[in-house]
């Protein structure tokens, strides 16, 4: 293989057409296990950010469904195939998303009824209870019983989804 061919394509076994990367320090770096993971309900419930997308897209939020374009994509790559990397892709989609969320929450304030207002800081409270104090205290999304970890995690990308879908259509 050429130095100009850094990337080839191949077929990947979870994710269906993926890029295997060539140079092998990056494709240790992204891709720490050699094999295909069994994928849990994390990556399947990733797939309600797609409803983001295509919401503030037709809303006209244009850099908000970009950011949860990037989330969605980092969440797959993470819940597929777990790495360092992934993690800290993911952790950094996931701070855009709350960030600009959190801009255009305290844009509209004033525009938003106090019934919307208060749902959507639920849902943020939540999202942040179940994984800050559950990863203090080894439980929720952090359960020492796996599936439950998992199935808890999944329920915090619907409760950040609607969330969110509540800050567009305000």
């Amino acid at each position: 293989m050429t130095d100009f061919n850094f990337f080839r394509l191949t077929q990947k076994a979870c994710v269906g057409v993926f890029f295997k990367i060539s140079c092998p320090f990056i494709r240790n770096m992204v891709c720490e296990k050699k094999e295909p993971t069994e994928l849990n309900c994390c990556f399947y419930s990733s797939f309600i950010f797609l409803t983001n997308i295509i919401v503030f897209l037709f809303l006209g939020y244009t850099f908000y469904a970009f950011l949860f374009l990037c989330l969605w994509l980092t969440s797959l790559l993470y819940h597929s195939n777990p790495s360092t990397t992934n993690y800290i892709l993911d952790k950094l989609s996931i701070g855009g998303v709350v960030l600009y969320g959190g801009y255009l929450f305290l844009t509209k304030w004033d525009s938003i009824s106090t019934t919307i207002a208060l749902i959507i800081i639920l849902t943020f409270l939540a999202t942040i209870y179940l994984y800050s104090y559950g990863y203090a205290k080894q439980i929720y999304c952090f359960d020492n019983n796996q599936e439950r970890g998992i199935l808890f995690h999944s329920g915090l990308h619907i409760i950040s989804s609607i969330g969110h879908h509540l800050i567009a259509l305000a």
